[in-house]
């Protein structure tokens, strides 16, 4: 297991710095981004400026600059940023450079030649106040490069100079051979630059000039001579898949044929619009900014397009790692700032980060690594993952993991209190036991959760094909992962260790993708084969109805999928027998992200998730074929027609059902570990059976198996009932609420009298502490002058506190056990 500090290194190599390419090949290295970017805003005045600094003569370069960044812009028609900043020259001409009281500084320079680079490296010394002098053997300033204009431009570029030198003190000699070295150094100047045998020109020149001005300004300040650093090149990637789709593909290095991200779409749009209204020096003032805004602000972007917590928070690789860093160091939390304490806890660990970073940066795996620390530090915040951690302990739990193996397998083996079934008898168990069994259906325990009826039509229809498939229905351990309990994912693996070898240690059929990447991970000697594909190498047909059939359908991969997995072609040819008409995402055929649900994101800010599944939803107005229930209930919860290949090729009576409650959800996993041993497996311990209130009635344990329909069923063994409305169910659902738990606080309140009775309106109020979480509810006891038979519930609502002296009051210690501790 990787630690956090293993993850570090690789930021160093982030791309997100690197200049665009229009930067990389200006000779100023002039920041393009921040310039359009002002133009946009219609900053024209703050736009000039910042190309005055960057290019010392804005008139001069605006004029005689070749435009290198035309050559380097991706675009397929360049933007043109020589006519953008000789717009906003023009616009703002003869506007003064500033003028800053600064006291002057030691120090004399003399510089020879009044080319473009003597004067850049003149006026930049002068502006931080050294005393500067300028020998030039001509009669004019400007050298060949003004010379060779016409009489007009001639005539403003001389102005520039004039205007850029008004607010410095620099003396100019006109028609004087230069002192020698030795003689300038009679006169008293510390240093001088000889411009004349530079060797460079025009733009090239002037920004020789500009960094010769850093060089001395330097050795006054250090004594040393250093150049500036070279910012000619750059690594930056505009398509940043391009490297490793080409590697995976084998195909060289070729672009793919991904979409343009959304803002860049945006910005291409005016592409190939006209310039009618663009004058021959200029643009008018919504042209410049028509052409300004088709920029693409070239960077590498990889994170901001396909990291969906990137762009949801604004953060920049480096800014997350510093946070997560901070908040996973040791120390007490009450004390120290943890700035990335619920930002660690919205990653969707769909690893889009890793399989699209050119330089393999790896932000979830530190994330995860940071969660793993925080948890080992006794940091970690557990109500983000408390409801999703009880809800893997109920799919382990004896009410509804379920081992099934077949008896006829086991030579000699006598299944318990068999009576005569005979040598074919089947059974479910939940204890460890010799089984011999080719295969068997590991289903994951959300769509059991979800559509208990799809999992018994499939594993029926799995049974016809080969009657030998056994069953191991519990979680993988996933949510234990996402928390970053290394102790409790470690207990739920060696669970399914065990049971996977209590049946014979079968080749295990993942219906889950994410419980596919689980066992693959972290128990690579378990043989798994996506049932997908099993099912496409044996299945001539579907089912799907006559309805479904009328539409095309778009296939959305999860995101634990990757390109190559036999997963995602079988799940096609599955649709496709079916009669169904699909279609491709494009983006995913490449890059798999996540619907929201991945790392369980929902209860550190459901908004998050939601935005998530819903841009997840929007890339395409077609419904979906999904393979991952988990993805299947997030766009059905954004309203977004989704059905798993599973319903569409076998049915089953929830395809067209609300979604379930978070207590229905617990009710369909105990009425399937039942319809299984009612149909599979004789042998139900007594001990396992819990009694179920239906409709308000207890249900008989010994009728539990006879129940037919768990709408509405609840396990519990209380002697009383509830009446819940509509409206506060919805928000127990929403806000993860189970009804056991309403259960467990009004029967702790009622035992111990630990309830605060309203007089007016006869509502009791009460809690209880149920794991990490403070339960609160409100309620009027049955027999009041309605006739309710029920429980009245009015309210419920729970938080993360705890309350003082809780050990005392739920009667785990009395007071004289705190006072000898």
């Amino acid at each position: 297991m990787k630690k956090l500090e293993d993850y570090l290194p690789r930021f160093e190599a982030c791309r997100r710095a690197e200049p665009p390419f229009c930067r990389a090949k200006c000779p100023f290295h002039f920041d393009a981004s921040g310039f359009v970017d002002k133009i946009c805003k219609g900053a024209d005045r703050a736009a000039y400026m910042a190309y005055r600094d960057a290019v010392c003569f804005p008139r001069i370069v605006s004029e005689i600059c070749p435009a290198p960044c035309k050559d380097a812009c991706p675009l397929d028609r360049a933007i043109d940023l020589p006519m953008l900043e000789r717009t906003v020259t023009l616009q703002a001409a003869d506007i003064p450079p500033n003028a800053y009281n600064i006291p002057s500084r030691e120090g004399r320079v003399a510089i020879v030649g009044a080319g473009l680079a003597g004067l850049a490296c003149a006026l930049r010394l002068a502006t931080r106040k050294y005393s500067v002098e300028v020998f030039e053997k001509s009669d004019h300033l400007g050298g060949p490069e003004i010379d060779g204009l016409g009489p007009d431009m001639r005539e403003a570029c001389l102005r520039d100079i004039e205007i850029q030198f008004s607010k410095e003190n620099c003396e100019f000699h006109l028609n004087i051979e230069a002192p020698s070295t030795g003689e300038f150094a009679a006169l008293g100047f510390d240093r001088v630059y000889d411009a004349d045998g530079e060797g460079y020109e025009g733009v090239y020149a002037l920004a020789r000039g500009m960094s010769m001005a850093i060089v001395i300004d330097g050795w006054f300040k250090t004594g040393r001579f250093d150049e500036p650093k070279d910012e000619s090149g750059t690594f930056a990637l505009l398509h940043p898949l391009t490297t490793k789709v080409a590697q995976r593909r084998g195909a060289g290095g070729e672009r793919c044929e991904l979409p343009i991200p959304a803002r860049c779409a945006t910005h291409t749009k005016q592409r190939d619009r006209g310039r009618a209204s663009q004058t021959p020096d200029s643009y008018a003032p919504y042209d410049a900014k028509d052409e300004a805004a088709r920029c693409i602000r070239c960077r590498c972007n990889a994170c901001d397009i396909f990291c969906d917590l990137i762009e949801y928070t604004r953060k920049t690789p480096a800014r997350i790692r510093e946070e997560v860093f901070a908040t996973t160091l040791p120390g007490a939390s009450e004390v120290k700032h943890l700035p990335a304490k619920r930002l660690m806890h919205l990653c969707t660990q769909c690893g889009a980060c890793l399989e699209t970073c050119p330089e393999d940066i790896d932000i979830g795996g530190l994330i995860l690594a940071g969660r793993q620390q925080m948890h080992r530090y006794g940091k970690a915040p557990w109500a983000f993952h408390d409801f999703f951690l009880r809800d893997m302990e109920h799919a382990d739990g004896d009410t509804a993991r379920v081992a099934l193996a077949l008896w006829r397998d086991m030579p000699g083996a006598v299944p318990p209190d068999s009576g005569s079934q005979g040598e074919d008898a089947e059974y479910v168990s939940t204890s460890v036991h010799d089984a011999g069994t080719r295969y068997a259906f590991f289903p994951g325990c959300q769509i059991g959760a979800g559509a208990p009826d799809l999992v018994l039509n499939t594993y029926g229809s799995l049974r016809g094909l080969d009657p030998e498939i056994g069953m191991l229905l519990m979680c993988c351990g996933a949510p234990a992962e996402w928390a970053g309990d290394t102790e409790r994912h470690a207990e739920a693996l060696n669970l399914i260790r065990a049971e996977w070898g209590a049946i014979g240690s079968p080749t295990l059929l993942t219906a889950c993708p994410a419980c596919a990447r689980e066992l693959r991970e972290y128990m690579p000697d378990v043989v798994t084969v996506s049932v997908y594909e099993w099912l496409a190498e044996r299945m001539p047909g579907g089912v799907a109805a006559d309805s479904h059939k009328r539409t095309p359908w778009a296939v959305f991969d999860p995101c634990p999928s990757r390109p190559g997995d036999g997963a995602r072609a079988a799940v096609r040819t599955l649709a496709r027998r079916a009669g169904l008409d699909i279609e491709y995402l494009p983006i995913q055929s490449e890059v798999a992200r996540c619907c929201g649900y991945g790392g369980h994101p929902a209860v550190a800010d459901p908004s998050f998730a939601s935005i998530v599944a819903r841009k997840r939803a929007d890339e395409s107005g077609l419904p979906y074929i999904t393979w991952c229930f988990n993805c299947r209930d997030a766009f059905i919860k954004e309203g977004k027609e989704a059905k798993h290949i599973l319903e569409l090729l076998f049915g089953g009576d929830e395809m067209d059902s609300p979604l379930p409650t978070v207590s229905e959800r617990r009710r369909n996993r105990e009425y399937l570990k039942m319809a299984i041993r009612g149909k599979y497996g004789n042998d139900m311990n007594e001990s396992d059976r819990r009694p179920m209130i239906k409709d308000g009635a207890r249900v008989p344990a010994e009728d539990c198996d006879a129940l037919e329909s768990h709408t509405g069923g609840i396990c519990a063994a209380y002697d009383f009932t509830l009446d819940i409305p509509d409206a506060l169910l919805r928000k127990m659902d929403a806000e993860r609420i189970l009804e056991d738990d309403v259960y467990a606080v009004i029967d702790f309140t009622r035992r111990t009298g630990r309830r605060i009775l309203d007089p007016e309106t006869g509502v009791h109020s009460g809690y209880r502490k149920i794991g990490h979480m403070t339960y609160w509810v409100s309620y009027r006891e049955p027999g009041g002058a309605d006739g309710e038979s029920a429980l009245a519930v009015t309210d419920v609502y729970a938080h993360r506190m705890s309350i003082d002296m809780e050990q005392i009051w739920n009667g785990h210690k009395t007071r004289e056990d705190f006072l000898h501790e």
